[in-house]
């Protein structure tokens, strides 16, 4: 399994990323959440929390929280993405002008790789993300360090082979 990409892979992979949400999906208001709320069986198994501080690598122009966010509550949100500032332009974008799923929001604007809050959320979500970053170990590691003692990692990945364009539909 390839966890590194190099600079050249992960510049194609945000150019289809940024075309799939805003040329291609124009119309679309969600990726694929229901079907990893299914997945998780409505993410029953996530301790009921509350989580004042919850991050999300990777969200997307929608997230995955929001739907997390019906069986827990949560306080604050920081949403990370390399094309939040696109994704903010977005009429149909989740966080634009403040979700109603939660409290706080902050946008960070970085890839994964290089995002590390030692000890600072007690929930991290990553949920269909690494295939699109540069080296998913790093992703990984940092998610785990932003973590308080204790804290709640949702997880989850599809699998697509090796070669395979991963579309957001």
């Amino acid at each position: 399994m390839t966890t590194t990409a190099t600079p050249t892979q992960w510049v194609t992979a945000q150019r289809y990323e940024r075309e799939c949400w805003m040329e291609t999906h124009t119309t679309s208001e969600n990726d694929r959440s229901e079907y990893y709320e299914r997945v998780f069986y409505n993410y029953r198994a996530i301790p009921a929390g509350p989580y004042a501080k919850v991050l999300e690598m990777g969200c997307g122009p929608f997230t995955q929280s929001r739907y997390i966010s019906r069986v827990v509550d949560m306080g604050s949100i920081t949403l990370v993405d390399p094309l939040i500032d696109d994704y903010l332009t977005l009429d149909r974008c989740a966080y634009r002008g403040g979700p109603t799923w939660v409290g706080d929001v902050e946008t960070v604007k970085s890839k994964g790789e290089d995002f590390c809050r030692p000890g600072e959320f007690d929930m991290a979500v990553c949920i269909n993300v690494l295939p699109h970053c540069q080296d998913a170990g790093r992703v990984v590691a940092n998610l785990v360090d932003s973590l308080k003692p204790g804290g709640a990692l949702v997880f989850g990945e599809p699998f697509f082979p090796d070669g395979t364009k991963g579309s957001g539909m």
